[in-house]
């Protein structure tokens, strides 16, 4: 009941955009990979993962990328490079003019092989669905989730004069599939549900699923 001061000291909170653990499902091992963001250190801090994956001999891999809005076409071209070996198609970006940019993955692929799935809800959208449909197509990934936010189009931010700055459409992104998901999004191969229930009683029937077709 009374006033309390608290002295705040002001600093910068670092969030890992990559985080990761090993699994034990019965008696095989399946790295568990949460990607929050394509960002700058994204490429980075995921690269630092791969060989301790490697050296685990994982027999699986969960993505998860729910709730995962995006970030650096750029970056999930990268991360994409070390499921995928060099010279298989990440994403074709496509102009109004019908030129056509296609992005290849460079490698070095040392997860390959590996079975994949992935988790995803109608949060996971751009770069994250530029990763899920590369692997979808690629390494056979199996999707676990919800059906994906849909954003198929490539902007770009231009600064204004007066400080602000506007955000530009200026191409659309398709699936190595062809496929463009703007406004459609990608639909899991199994649609499961996390209920607000569920996650208030620490359930998740999504990373279940995963796990289940892991085993």
């Amino acid at each position: 009941e009374e006033t309390k001061e608290i002295t705040i000291t002001r600093d910068t909170i670092e969030v890992k955009s990559v985080n990761y653990e090993i699994i034990q499902i019965e008696e095989k091992k399946i790295a568990y990979i949460e990607i929050n963001q394509f960002g700058d250190k994204t490429t980075e801090e995921f690269k630092k993962i791969v060989p301790e994956i490697v050296s685990s001999q994982a027999d699986g891999i969960i993505i998860d990328m729910r709730n995962n809005a995006g970030g650096y076409f750029k970056t999930s071209v990268e991360v994409a490079g070390e499921f995928l070996t060099a010279g298989e198609l990440v994403a074709i970006e496509k102009y109004n003019d019908d030129t056509i940019n296609e992005y290849d993955s460079s490698g070095p692929g040392r997860l390959k092989g590996i079975p994949i799935v992935i988790l995803v809800n109608e949060g996971t959208a751009s770069a994250a669905e530029i990763l899920t449909a590369a692997l979808k197509t690629n390494s056979q990934a199996v999707i676990v989730g919800n059906k994906t936010y849909g954003k198929g189009t490539v902007q770009v931010l231009e600064d204004l004069k007066d400080g602000s700055s506007v955000r530009i459409s200026i191409a659309e992104w398709l699936t190595p599939a062809n496929e463009n998901i703007e406004g459609v999004g990608i639909t899991p191969d199994h649609e499961i549900e996390l209920s607000k229930d569920d996650f208030n009683q620490d359930k998740d029937p999504q990373l279940d699923k995963a796990k289940e077709l892991l085993k």
